[in-house]
């Protein structure tokens, strides 16, 4: 992604502190990705999840609500 961004920038000639600010940019947007992909795709489907087994452990197992008899 640095090289990638690198390029992206024009020039053929960098020097290594264009790299290292770039390789710094590419390390936040990457963290900033697996952030928000964290907190809008992860949590909320961990916490589903958590909620549907508690729910049919709850209702289905023995004694539940929801057995027919």
């Amino acid at each position: 992604m640095t090289l990638t961004i690198a390029y992206a920038t024009g020039g053929d000639e960098h020097s290594a502190s264009e790299y290292v600010s770039t390789a710094l940019v590419g390390f936040f947007l990457w963290g900033t990705v697996v952030f928000v992909g964290t907190c809008w795709f992860l949590i909320p489907l961990v916490t589903s999840l958590a909620a549907l087994v508690r729910y049919l452990r709850r209702n289905m197992g023995p004694g539940g609500r929801d057995r027919r008899p």
